[in-house]
């Protein structure tokens, strides 16, 4: 049975630190309209939903193309993160 895994979210406790980093790993090359965009607003809303002051670090190495949706949904996340008193970063 092949992996449909699209995302995949680690947390990470850096030294000295009190709150725990999640890692959301994109692992498709392009994330446009539909299953993909979906699922990256259900993780960010269940991680919102567990922990409502959020560190989150949302890997993009794996991506060559993100649709204009989804370079919206990122800004509408930044701001959700920021407006909690959270941290939101991309790598990749």
């Amino acid at each position: 049975m092949p992996d449909n895994t699209v995302m995949r979210v680690e947390q990470v406790r850096l030294p000295k630190s009190a709150q725990p980093i999640h890692v959301l790993t994109i692992e498709v090359p392009t994330l446009v309209d539909g299953p993909g965009l979906d699922e990256l607003r259900q993780h960010l809303d269940q991680l919102h939903a567990d922990s409502p002051r959020l560190d989150i670090l949302i890997d993009l190495s794996g991506v060559e193309m993100l649709s204009s949706p989804a370079i919206g949904l990122l800004g509408m996340e930044h701001r959700r993160t920021w407006n909690a008193k959270g941290r939101m970063k991309l790598c990749g």
